[in-house]
């Protein structure tokens, strides 16, 4: 009974030892690719427009909807697609998903 508990004992150290040095820290995690911030400047809020009769501009009244995948601003018509990720009216904004679009831009 002594010889088998010395085995089960040795057979267990030996494991453990081998648990312990099989995994190896060696390899480097991959690198992630550098970030690149892209800035972009005077987005038009609510686009305005003249009525062309000597009146002061009046706004439209629509979003300005921008996608981040293509960097510019999509058409109104397309509003009801998924390819436009924000919009942008006077001091409204919203996101493509939920409530104010088809897509799954959430915040």
């Amino acid at each position: 009974m002594k010889n088998a508990t010395f085995s089960f004992t040795a057979a267990l150290c030996a494991a453990l030892a081998l648990a312990f040095t099989a995994c190896n820290n060696d390899d480097p995690a991959p690198a992630a690719p550098p970030l690149q911030a892209v800035t972009f400047r005077n987005l038009a809020a609510d686009p305005i427009v003249s009525s062309g009769t000597g009146q002061p501009p009046a706004a439209t009244g629509r979003f300005t909807l921008f996608s981040f995948g293509t960097g510019q601003i999509v058409p109104n018509a397309d509003s009801a697609s998924t390819q436009w990720d924000i919009g942008f009216r006077a001091t409204r904004i919203i996101f493509n998903g939920g409530g104010s679009g088809p897509g799954q831009a959430a915040v």
